[in-house]
């Protein structure tokens, strides 16, 4: 998120989601999928291309980035994954298991 003033992008504290496991970052601060989701696509599976049950996305940033990354790993993974979800009001990430074949 930019700064509405500044315009200097807002970096998001992601050191609570460490309580689940190392974090890779899938795409770099500001970036934002436009007109052409091809080349995030293609980055997004060559990174996620390894994601197995008892991995988690976190979701921030861009939401059609988000969608996509979701969108390919239930792809390879069965339909399953598990997104960390902020909660304002704990301070913490809590894990949403979701399966897209109703499984769960």
């Amino acid at each position: 998120m930019r700064d509405p003033v500044t315009r200097i992008w807002k970096t998001m504290d992601t050191t609570p989601a460490l309580d689940y496991g190392t974090i890779e970052v899938l795409i770099e601060t500001g970036k934002q999928v436009m007109f052409n989701a091809a080349p995030t696509v293609r980055d997004l599976r060559t990174k996620l291309a390894r994601y197995r049950d008892g991995d988690f996305i976190v979701a921030a940033g861009d939401p059609v980035a988000i969608g996509i990354a979701c969108a390919i790993v239930a792809e390879t993974n069965g339909g399953r994954f598990t997104v960390l979800k902020w909660d304002n009001m704990e301070h913490r990430y809590f894990p949403v298991p979701v399966d897209l074949k109703g499984e769960l």
